[in-house]
């Protein structure tokens, strides 16, 4: 569509429609991270991994002096995070820039990637920006998570895979990143399988085989020295934490957690999913020998496999969007006439679109939580008690200096589901009241509290325990401040 392309309405038309969503954007950042209004349980607990390594604790156990712990993440953001603390950066700052620099890093990325498959820089550079219309990608960017960093490495993986000449310093190059991006989030490993599909499907069984050796080698290195690192206990770890209790069963749930999250959640994405889905249908020749095809499949079926798991959410849809976004712009630059005409307004519609939702969440939804004053009342509240503070959020008790006694009350009560006798020391601890408060983000004398503390936090006996000893001082948007009963 080169002479088409070259049309100067189209290019205002491209530039109108990704304007809003990069302003948007923007207004979000400065007004989240002002308040702290993503820094939910999930942020509390990167930020809680990092705060362990900064005294010098690599994936505590999951039961010890500490207290409990117990996770799903791999090491390399928290890796990074930590380091950057070290030289001097304040915490939450720190894991907002590290967060900035991944989001940048993945535009980037996605703007390259494109140039190499051929796309003009206008498209290219507009398609980059489409990134920001999915509510995964703003939330990666808004909140502390681990999810943007390995998205970055990924696209720029398999950017190296893309160069029309293959030599094995480039393939080198491409397992290194596809290493790093599993040390950052195990699911980073569809990425290698679709270079490799690509690979052998085009004819290219050498470079297939190389790369796959390469990284393989890579990917034993990471686990080998993960188990190096922490005397093998992270084994027991990942095997206690990696389904989080999800029973078979789950998998038959897939469609409707993939069409819940896809569709309700990441509301400004889904028609990108949509149209790149129409894409493949109307792809010029063979899909099959072409890379953006087998990327956005790869990434389809990753999705779906993280979606069996219970606990999975929203925010794992950002490779399947940056999947998407690359294999819409790969089929307009290709296109022709009306088809590349219709293209590139459906992508200018979906981009106008993606806006709404972002500007009512700036406006009325999560965005104007004011979690940082919330913190600052739970630490006025607990005044001088030099006694650990209990919280679904670890992030409170970071904030208060402390190590979190629980790392991730998710994984707790999945762990507690299966062994009842695991949760004992937190019960006495509740009730010999030990902890000098208790913080909870859902109210847990409401029925919603009823049914969260003991289907998804903490599990049974949590709110026995709680309630008994422990009274209500003070109700607000996102947290519940309970003090110990006075005898």
């Amino acid at each position: 569509m080169e002479d088409g392309f070259r049309w100067r309405p189209l290019r205002y038309i491209l530039i109108a429609s990704t304007f809003p969503i990069l302003v948007v954007t923007i207004l979000r950042i400065h007004r989240c991270w002002a308040n702290d209004a993503y820094l939910d349980q999930v942020s509390g607990v990167w930020i809680a991994l990092a705060n362990d390594l900064l005294h010098g604790v690599f994936y505590r156990p999951l039961s010890g002096p500490l207290g409990y712990g117990g996770t799903r993440y791999f090491p390399l953001f928290f890796v990074l995070y930590t380091a950057f603390v070290k030289l001097g950066g304040n915490v939450i700052v720190t894991g907002h820039l590290l967060s900035l620099v991944s989001i940048f890093g993945l535009l980037a990325g996605v703007y390259a990637l494109l140039r190499r498959l051929g796309v003009d820089k206008l498209l290219a550079g507009c398609s980059s920006l489409l990134m920001l219309c999915s509510e995964s990608t703003q939330l990666a960017l808004l909140a502390i998570r681990g999810d943007g960093l390995p998205a970055a490495l990924v696209v720029w993986g398999l950017w190296m895979c893309a160069s029309p000449t293959l030599a094995f310093r480039k393939l080198a190059a491409a397992a290194v990143l596809f290493t790093l991006a599993f040390s950052a989030k195990v699911t980073a490993v569809y990425a290698l399988a679709a270079a490799f599909l690509y690979f052998l499907i085009s004819g290219r069984r050498r470079q297939a085989w190389t790369l796959a050796a390469l990284s393989a080698g890579g990917f034993i290195i990471v686990l080998g020295a993960m188990i190096v690192a922490t005397h093998g206990r992270v084994i027991e770890i990942f095997m206690a934490s990696a389904t989080a209790g999800s029973p078979l069963t789950s998998i038959l749930r897939v469609p409707q957690r993939f069409s819940m999250y896809s569709g309700v959640e990441d509301l400004g994405g889904f028609p990108f999913i949509i149209l790149a889905a129409a894409a493949l249908v109307a792809w010029p020749g063979s899909f099959r020998r072409d890379f953006p095809p087998v990327y956005f499949l790869a990434a389809l079926a990753a999705m779906m496999g993280i979606f069996t798991t219970l606990g999975a959410d929203y925010n794992h849809l950002i490779d399947l969007h940056a999947a998407a976004v690359v294999l819409l712009a790969v089929w307009v630059s290709r296109s022709d006439g009306q088809q590349a005409l219709f293209g590139l307004a459906a992508l200018s519609i979906a981009a106008l679109m993606a806006v709404f939702p972002a500007a009512r969440n700036l406006h009325h939804g999560l965005d104007t939580l004011p979690r940082r004053q919330e913190f600052q009342a739970v630490f006025e509240a607990v005044g001088n008690n030099p006694k650990p503070i209990l919280a679904d959020n670890p992030l409170i008790p970071v904030q208060a200096g402390q190590a979190p006694y629980v790392l991730d009350p998710f994984l707790f009560r999945a762990f507690n589901d299966r062994h009842p006798s695991f949760a004992k020391p937190l019960w006495n601890m509740l009730q010999q009241k030990d902890f000098s408060a208790v913080v909870t983000m859902v109210d847990p004398e409401s029925e919603l509290g009823a049914t969260v503390y003991r289907e998804d936090f903490f599990g049974p006996g949590f709110l026995k325990s709680l309630l008994e000893n422990y009274k209500l001082f003070r109700k607000m948007n996102q947290n519940y401040i309970y003090l110990p009963r006075q005898p």
